[in-house]
């Protein structure tokens, strides 16, 4: 990154973090996601259902082989996604802004795997045909990602209660994370869970019980959504 022209005042001790990495934790990054990307954080609070992580972060000081460190809060809400991110002085706040703006565009793969070849209608277990899909893609990640940062969603069609198909999403994204588990993914990368039928890809409105079925077939999915972490920088 680019070092920013501060003087040395008010130096301590913190952690190098890859800007790419700060730039994934976005709002609605599950929990376990942040961990995989910043790690622990240094200091834990909790208020009602709220949780705020404190991370101390390194940034370089212009012409000088000192550090910056800049204290950076994510905020969990109570459903255990990031609500919100912030850095504790503008300074801060702005040299990030100003290095995040001459990266690249993190390329983020989805790949989107068919429920009915996963699962048998209305289960979670993972049928025969389903493992198979699932080995040929753990392969595919082994070979295209060193250190990935997997998040599996689940999701459903709109037939039966909200509630049922939320339960349902999630337990078929736990499905495949133990699946790839087994297959040699590293579990502590990978984050499952579900969407129920919030988020269909098609509208359907089939008076026949099984034409419905059949038309609300593409929203029965789980989606792979994956992106290369990046190793903490080392210093010389």
């Amino acid at each position: 990154m680019q070092p920013a022209e501060l003087s040395t005042t008010y130096l301590r001790t913190g952690q190098d973090q890859p800007l790419q990495n700060l730039r994934s934790v976005t709002p609605g990054s599950p929990m376990e996601e942040v961990i995989g990307l910043l790690g622990q954080p240094y200091q834990r609070t909790t208020q009602g259902e709220t949780r705020y992580w404190d991370y101390n972060v390194n940034f370089p000081i212009a012409n000088d082989d000192s550090l910056l460190v800049c204290q950076y809060k994510v905020v969990i809400g109570g459903d255990g996604k990031v609500a919100s991110t912030h850095w504790r002085r503008h300074t801060c706040e702005g040299m990030y802004q100003a290095a995040i703006a001459a990266l690249p565009e993190q390329k983020v793969e989805v790949l989107t795997l068919s429920a009915d070849v996963l699962f048998a209608f209305d289960e979670h277990e993972l049928t025969a045909e389903g493992r198979q899909s699932l080995s040929r893609v753990a392969q595919q990640l082994g070979a295209s990602y060193q250190n990935p940062v997997i998040t599996l969603v689940g999701h459903t069609d709109r037939i039966g209660p909200s509630d049922y198909n939320m339960t349902l999403s999630r337990q078929r994204a736990d499905a495949v994370r133990h699946y790839f588990t087994e297959l040699g993914l590293p579990s502590a990368s990978m984050v499952a869970e579900g969407r129920g039928d919030t988020e269909p890809v098609v509208f359907c409105q089939e008076a026949d019980s099984s034409e419905l079925v059949k038309c609300l077939q593409p929203n029965r999915r789980v989606d792979i959504e994956v992106f290369e972490r990046l190793e903490q920088p080392h210093r010389m």
